[in-house]
């Protein structure tokens, strides 16, 4: 999963390679919309960043999208994120904290930190290497990381070697001459070498103490909190897809990056169905529309998705055991009454 603001800035990075009409029909290829990103805080699946970017270096003949995006991309364009990571004491520290914070950003994606005697090696794990256009989030993640890195050890800084997923060797000598460091191609992971000793390195501009975030307060901060089940994804989802008309299990599922057949066991692992959790969705968003719009019935059933009203009627007889119209009569009341 990604967070949609994080996306957001993504899509406006790539606003300054292709013209309007490119990233927009990008963003409609992945399920996506401007209206999306800057809608509620929220998640998407990651899946859904790797599809778009795809579909922009496609339509424009760009292989390294990735890289584009990645040279551009400042770590301090994290937020409140990046706030939280930047006032640890020491480089180390930061590095526990971006592992600590990062399902605020990447829900399901890990920070990794692996030991290779002299030093460790920096990566994300995506978890979506099976997605075409995965490629490109890899390539861009060393650049993110190397931004990080620098706030400590200073912006004439080159990690020792870099690792890259990509098994192409033009794509490789590519990113040797970004980075300016050794590349080390088909490695599992993309990321950046760090000496040992590098970790000590002490923060340059440490925040006033005043002004420190605490994991704690990031939440908040950020005007969200990751999803915790499945359940809580396929919800996240359903919000981004009622835009666009389309709940249904399939879509779910792919854009999850899974089969329906997984969806449903998971779900199920957790006491509850796909159906469960759409008429739950469903029922909190009708009850909402209801008393606090002045949509009418029918233009409610069609923005859920219903036939026709009178199919509405009878699901929101179900959940609520009185017609949609006399729920919204009784809510008015109340308001009125307040």
């Amino acid at each position: 999963m990604i967070n949609n603001r994080l996306l957001l800035h993504v899509v406006r990075l790539l606003d300054d390679v292709a013209s309007p009409s490119v990233i927009d029909r990008a963003l409609r290829k992945a399920g996506l919309s401007r209206e999306v990103l800057t809608g509620e805080p929220g998640f998407l699946p990651l899946a859904t960043e790797a599809v778009f970017a795809e579909a922009v270096a496609r339509a424009i003949g760009e292989r390294h999208i990735g890289v584009l995006v990645g040279e551009k991309f400042r770590y301090r364009a994290l937020g409140w994120y990046s706030r939280y990571v930047l006032s640890a004491s020491r480089l180390g520290g930061a590095l526990a904290r971006g592992r600590r914070g990062l399902p605020l950003l990447h829900p399901g994606c890990a920070v990794t930190l692996r030991d290779t005697g002299s030093h460790v090696v920096l990566g994300i794990d995506t978890r979506v290497r099976h997605v075409n256009g995965a490629q490109h989030l890899d390539d861009a993640m060393p650049f993110l990381l190397l931004d990080l890195a620098r706030h400590y050890l200073g912006e004439a800084w080159s990690p020792d070697w870099v690792e890259a997923t990509t098994k192409r060797v033009p794509d490789g000598a590519a990113l040797e001459d970004r980075f300016g460091s050794k590349v080390r191609i088909g490695m599992e992971l993309s990321g950046i070498a760090l000496r040992k000793t590098d970790l000590a390195a002490r923060n340059p501009e440490p925040p006033e103490a005043s002004a420190r975030v605490g994991l704690n307060d990031l939440p908040r901060l950020m005007g969200l909190a990751p999803p915790q089940t499945v359940a809580e994804e396929v919800r996240f989802l359903m919000q981004t897809q009622l835009i666009h008309g389309d709940m249904s299990a399939d879509t779910i599922a792919r854009k999850l990056g899974t089969g329906v057949r997984s969806l449903q066991r998971s779900l199920r692992a957790e006491g509850t169905s796909f159906r469960d959790v759409q008429q739950q969705f469903l029922k909190e968003r009708a009850t909402t529309l209801l008393a606090e719009t002045d949509l009418t019935v029918q233009e409610i059933a069609r923005l859920l998705g219903y036939d026709g009203s009178d199919s509405f009627r009878r699901a929101f007889m179900r959940w609520t055991g009185m017609p949609p119209s006399h729920y919204a009569s009784c809510a008015d009341r109340s308001s009125s009454s307040d």
